[in-house]
């Protein structure tokens, strides 16, 4: 078989791959998905605005990023239907929110000191927030929304862990490092939660 007649019959199976109940493709499913929408308007790369203040632009992201995570929590909980994706979700829910509050009350505690050294970590900010969004452009998403929940929060909370690594390799703040070693803890035991719970869907 060509490599262009292997191609078309590749593309051809990707575009027939369709969820139960709705003959849709696998990119089409990405845009319909609300879940998916929250990811992508809550973690756009553009509302972060800058400032070369290594702690400041810290924890802007993270806020960014919890805000984030709170907006997928809360359409979990209003909307899905299996109980331990909803208890995991509640659990995010408790832990973000307390630590956004923290977040909040530095940021707007913090004068922004631009760096001078040039040893600006906004990229590697960027380069997180890019793999989380690249990781969930790749999950295969259905209409069960407790499933896509699952899915979808797996790369926010990698990200979760990512932030909190350059926050203790980065920061020179004591408050972002106390909430940064609590996000790797709570990302750890979250992810293995989630991990779990998703394995009823692979065994279906």
């Amino acid at each position: 078989m060509s490599k262009y007649i292997l191609g078309l019959f590749s593309f051809a199976i990707l575009l027939s791959c369709t969820h139960p109940g709705n003959k849709v493709t696998y990119y089409e499913q990405h845009d319909y998905c609300e879940l998916m929408k929250i990811l992508d308007s809550s973690m756009a790369l553009s509302k972060l605005q800058f400032t070369n203040d290594n702690d400041f632009d810290l924890a802007t992201a993270l806020k960014m990023h919890h805000q984030c995570s709170i907006e997928l929590v809360d359409y979990e909980t209003e909307i899905g239907e299996n109980e331990k994706m909803i208890a995991i979700a509640n659990r995010i829910l408790q832990t973000d929110s307390s630590e956004l509050l923290l977040i909040d009350s530095f940021i707007h505690s913090h004068p922004v000191q631009h760096n001078s050294t040039g040893n600006s970590i906004d990229y590697k900010i960027k380069r997180a927030i890019d793999k989380m969004q690249h990781t969930a452009d790749l999950q295969l998403l259905t209409d069960d929304d407790d499933h896509d929940f699952g899915i979808l929060i797996l790369p926010q909370r990698q990200c979760n862990a990512d932030l909190a690594e350059l926050i203790l390799h980065h920061s020179s703040s004591p408050l972002l490092k106390q909430i940064a070693a609590n996000m790797l803890e709570g990302s750890s035991l979250e992810t293995e939660l989630l991990q779990l719970s998703l394995t009823k869907y692979i065994n279906k």
